[in-house]
């Protein structure tokens, strides 16, 4: 039985952030499709809602669900 569990990188939000908060491309991106479709927005595996939390700034209704709690925190 294998003891590893594949979530360890997901385990340090502010690492994972400094990784990969910095690509305001992907966020615009993104918006640009929320925009063109009406409705409310689900994202999976939304980690620590660097996405989530741009797209509801800019009047997104977005909801961010993740498996790990310590990304969610």
């Amino acid at each position: 039985m294998i003891d590893h569990d594949n979530l360890e990188e997901y385990r340090d939000p502010i690492n994972y952030d400094l990784e990969f908060g910095g690509e305001t491309n992907k966020y615009n991106f993104y918006l640009d499709i929320a925009r063109l479709n009406p409705g409310e927005v689900l994202e999976l595996a939304c980690g620590t809602g660097l996405t989530t939390i741009h797209l509801s700034k800019s009047g997104i209704h977005i909801t961010g669900v993740d498996i790990s709690s310590s990304m969610l925190e």
